[in-house]
């Protein structure tokens, strides 16, 4: 798979490639309480295992 802008390898592009050789690709649905992260340079993965372990004890409050 060859990068795409920026020199990256998009996480949509990726699973393309999944479907296109017949592996099955499953989505999930979040609740509004649910936290989402966006992870995509070293320093936003580190926020988001940070924020994920607060969330996951009870202590994340907002944004991460």
């Amino acid at each position: 798979m060859e990068p795409g802008v920026g020199g990256e390898i998009q996480l949509t592009d990726a699973i393309q490639k999944l479907i296109d050789n017949g592996c099955r690709v499953l989505g999930v649905l979040l609740g509004d309480n649910e936290l989402r992260l966006d992870i995509d340079t070293p320093e936003t993965y580190w926020k988001a295992v940070k924020a994920s372990y607060k969330y996951s004890t009870g202590g994340f409050r907002g944004e991460y």
